[in-house]
């Protein structure tokens, strides 16, 4: 993770238009494991229970800045984000910060062991629960980082 963060850093630091300001960046990591037990997980072709959170998942922002222009990446935590929940955490960025959608980036790290957030995933529902719980951590993410 580090060796990526650290090349994503460098890739955004060249994608971003120089200036005569300082380079500002920021990070950081919030904890977005199901807050409600049992939970849909997904990933795994069938659908399971999870009845407990072994290893916490997280949301880990990234915010760069370079003069006028800011960009942020988001990894979450996730076997899949679906487009909804990736644009209603951004819509709650946009509101909260003034950043626009067009300048975050949220993916997922495709592990196996997060509760559903899209519908028919690999066999599984969508957790409606934790799915709303997601959205503003998420947005979360993003803020602190930024």
């Amino acid at each position: 993770m580090r060796t990526t963060s650290l090349f994503l850093l460098g890739l955004l630091a060249l994608l971003l238009p120089t200036s005569s300001r300082a380079f500002e960046a920021g990070a950081v990591a919030v904890d977005v494991s199901p807050r409600k037990l049992p939970a849909i997980r997904n990933g795994s072709f069938l659908q399971a229970i999870a009845n407990r959170v072994d290893t916490p998942l997280h949301a880990r922002a990234l915010a760069l800045k370079s003069g006028d222009t800011t960009a942020v990446l988001c990894v979450v935590d996730s076997c899949m984000l679906p487009t909804d929940v990736c644009n209603a955490a951004k819509a709650l960025v946009t509101k909260q910060i003034g950043l626009a959608a067009d300048r975050i980036l949220i993916a997922s790290t495709h592990t196996h062991t997060a509760p559903g957030t899209m519908a028919m995933c690999l066999g599984s529902r969508k957790d409606e629960t934790y799915t709303a719980q997601l959205v503003p951590q998420v947005a979360e993410a993003i803020v602190k980082a930024h």
